[in-house]
């Protein structure tokens, strides 16, 4: 899967917000030890959260993680 844009953007362009649940890092090992197929979403939270955190989006995220993201 992935995204296209319907428009340009810059970089460092907000395109969407990435949601989901917030978790820790113990239940994001154990959710990450569980997956039987390939849909992981987790994201480390991003500043201004605990590094402690991640932000699992596989049931209550939104588009954003269909995104590939790179540095």
């Amino acid at each position: 899967m992935g995204a296209f844009a319907g428009e340009d953007f810059s970089k460092n362009d907000l395109v969407c917000k990435y949601t989901g649940e917030h978790i820790n890092s113990n239940i994001d090992a154990i959710r990450e030890a569980m997956i039987k197929d390939l849909s992981f979403y987790n994201f480390d939270s991003p500043n201004g959260q605990s590094s402690q955190s991640s932000i699992d989006a596989r049931f209550m995220g939104n588009k954003a993680r269909f995104i590939n993201h790179g540095n």
